[in-house]
């Protein structure tokens, strides 16, 4: 799969996204990105918007994951692997395998910012589905 030109940004800090689940509601990524150490690292970057006051899918810094790593005790070394796009992966038989997955985080400058590609993919396996469009 080829990624898309301009990846939409999901930024919930004015208005919630109609039908797209909370964070706190995501609780299986079972085959969601197709890695298990992708996978790992959605399920901290989901777990870090639920454990936020707000529940919400909002912009977000490297020092503020960094700090929820620390109090979790996790390690920080693959923090965000295979979620900024283009990643590699050694594979069990020793073939070294290229992703270019469609980004599901975007570094805008100061923050970081979850994609629409991202939602769909840890929503995969929630009751409630996302919208088809969320732009």
């Amino acid at each position: 799969m080829q990624p898309s030109i301009i990846p939409v940004l999901i930024d919930e800090r004015d208005a919630l996204i109609p039908d797209a689940p909370r964070p706190s509601q995501i609780t299986d990524l079972s085959s969601a990105f197709g890695l298990a150490e992708v996978e790992a690292e959605a399920r901290r970057l989901v777990s870090y918007f639920a454990e936020r006051a707000d529940n919400r899918w909002v912009p977000f810094t490297f020092a503020e994951l960094l700090d929820h790593y620390r109090t979790h005790a996790w390690n920080s070394q693959g923090m965000l692997y295979g979620l900024l796009g283009t990643y590699q992966h050694i594979s069990a038989m020793g073939y070294l395998n290229w992703y270019r997955p469609d980004p599901y985080v975007v570094h805008t400058g100061a923050k970081l910012v979850i994609t629409k590609a991202f939602l769909e993919r840890v929503s995969k396996n929630t009751t409630k589905p996302l919208a088809a469009d969320v732009s």
